[in-house]
């Protein structure tokens, strides 16, 4: 990566045949450079990048805690929720031999 001026770094980026032809088409349609593009689309990405990062954060933020008032550990719970399935489904699979 070369430095080109006091805020840019020039670099060398290889797209395939069909998004280099879709880049094109867009550049010519919009009429800015292939640089123009890069740069934007990178910046959308970093954007989308950060918010979702900060989405993600509201979320833990947001479920910090969930389970504090319950009488049973996350690990009770899923062993529940698997003996409850498991006889649901040995249940359904008598049901299914009785109707034979």
């Amino acid at each position: 990566m070369a430095k080109v001026g006091i805020y840019t770094w020039r670099t060398q980026v290889s797209f395939t045949p069909q998004q280099r032809e879709k880049i094109e088409r867009i550049c010519r349609r919009e009429n800015i450079s292939m640089s123009e593009f890069v740069r934007h689309s990178v910046e959308y990405y970093l954007q989308v990048r950060e918010r979702q990062r900060r989405q993600i954060q509201e979320a833990l933020r947001a479920s910090a805690g969930a389970w504090k008032d319950r009488d049973f550990t996350g690990i009770e719970y899923e062993d529940t929720i698997r003996r409850e399935a498991e006889e649901r489904l040995q249940r359904e699979i008598g049901s299914a031999r009785l109707s034979d």
